[in-house]
């Protein structure tokens, strides 16, 4: 019997931080979707944490771009290349030094959904950063 594997349906990609840093992410796209789903995930994670979760927004009609912020670890196999590169510049990494990431982030992601209000979910501290996100922005 031969053993199903299971089918990419990300992409990786790169854009900037607020102040310059390469942010890793993978998205997630559907055609013709309702919205965008922006996925920031928890304290000692990365964008790993979304590889079961994010097809699940898809077969509701949802694209999604789940980041990684510079605060985080490797964990599922996944390393967190934001982090790794903030390290490597000296830059912090704590949890509100990440807002700036989802920041980036939330502009990015209404960019690719035709500047159209996006879906921010966050877990642990990032759901906080989210909330902080939002009510500056609102």
């Amino acid at each position: 019997m031969k053993k199903k594997t299971a089918r990419k349906t990300f992409k990786t990609i790169h854009f900037p931080s607020k102040d310059g840093l390469r942010i890793t992410a993978d998205v997630y796209p559907v055609d013709q979707p309702k919205g965008l789903i922006l996925l920031c995930h928890k304290s000692h994670c990365n964008r790993g944490d979304y590889r079961e979760t994010a097809p699940k927004f898809n077969t509701l009609g949802f694209s999604c771009l789940a980041i990684d912020q510079r605060s985080g670890m490797k964990v599922f196999g996944v390393i967190i290349e934001t982090s790794a590169l903030a390290k490597q510049k000296g830059l912090g990494t704590g949890y509100l030094d990440a807002k700036k990431d989802i920041e980036a982030a939330v502009s990015y992601a209404f960019i690719m959904n035709n500047n159209k209000p996006i879906i921010i979910l966050g877990s642990s501290y990032s759901a906080s950063l989210a909330l902080l996100i939002s009510k500056d922005t609102s």
